[in-house]
């Protein structure tokens, strides 16, 4: 099978947004000829995890894909291949290796957190992008090549994530559980692009509850995911309750703030609702580590929810 060597036009964007590729670069004079040799590049992938007061990651989990691009700064030329996550924290090609020739190299690894291949990039960037999807994405930069190399990456996530907890506001119970919840969904518009250089995805600029996002919920708690979304001030959420042991389900039209009028890629918003007999109330919005989930499904919520 024929591997897209010619990804070139995938990048060619790349080369013409970064002087130093424009520039020649003495490191390469001193790497030597490979002479026919190939190198094999492996990969040691993590998920970074978003938190006020340092940064946490966890292993790329089992069956996830990726996409890995390896640009080739001397004769400006890339190629990529698939892998996936055969166990966590390693990736295994979905047939053949990156394989390189001696020189130095650009990374850029992609992935949607899922077993899905991510979406395609034209010109270095991708327009099918969605809410809903975990986008990921990392960059390993001026990486000499002279021997078969494992390159750790870091995924970093693109998008934000709303996570909504429903708890009683004094000592008496009042939640039993969410039954479903529906948000508001960002817009996509022209903007809505995935950039292969720098990983960036551009915001929303307007909620709309035409075609509103189902949020899953677990418990006292749900969650979605989203883009960026910049220069708005609040948005709109509907929740369906289960309260004081009642076979009736109640439904709540809430408006939740946003914090600086943005919510920014890689943050998860942590939002509180207060629910007593007669009230309910937005209490607090923070920023907490982003979520992982076990091999249920099931949410790791982290203990130290840090406020904003």
């Amino acid at each position: 099978m024929k591997f897209p060597i010619l990804a070139l036009f995938l990048i060619i964007c790349i080369s013409c947004t970064d002087n130093r590729f424009t520039i020649e670069d003495e490191r390469i004079d001193i790497i030597p000829e490979s002479n026919g040799k190939k190198n094999i590049i492996s990969f040691q992938p993590s998920v970074h995890g978003y938190a006020s007061t340092g940064i946490s990651s966890t292993p790329f989990p089992e069956g996830n894909m990726a996409q890995i691009f390896a640009w080739d700064v001397g004769v400006q030329l890339s190629q990529y291949r698939y892998y996936r996550a055969m166990s966590p924290g390693t990736l295994s090609p979905v047939e053949l290796p990156l394989e390189l020739v001696n020189g130095l190299y650009d990374f850029y690894a992609v992935s949607v957190n899922s077993p899905e291949k991510p979406p395609v990039f034209l010109y270095s960037v991708a327009s099918d992008i969605s809410n809903g999807v975990d986008y990921l994405w990392y960059r390993v930069r001026d990486q000499i090549i002279v021997n078969p190399t494992t390159i750790p990456i870091q995924f970093k996530h693109c998008g934000s994530q709303i996570i909504i907890n429903s708890v009683n506001a004094g000592d008496e119970k009042v939640v039993d559980w969410v039954s479903a919840a529906t948000m508001a969904a960002p817009v996509l518009n022209k903007q809505t692009t995935w950039n292969l250089y720098n990983g960036v995805i551009g915001a929303a600029t307007e909620f709309s509850m035409m075609a509103p996002l189902n949020m899953t919920a677990y418990g006292l708690t749900c969650q979605q995911l989203i883009i960026p979304v910049s220069g708005v001030s609040s948005f709109y959420v509907y929740l369906q309750m289960k309260l004081w042991n009642e076979d009736e389900i109640r439904g709540y039209p809430l408006t939740l703030p946003i914090p600086d009028n943005e919510l920014q890629a890689g943050k998860s918003y942590h939002y509180e609702i207060l629910f007593s007999k007669d009230t309910v109330t937005v209490s607090t919005v923070n920023i907490a580590s982003w979520i992982e989930v076990d091999e249920y499904g099931n949410p790791l919520y982290p203990d130290n929810i840090q406020p904003l």
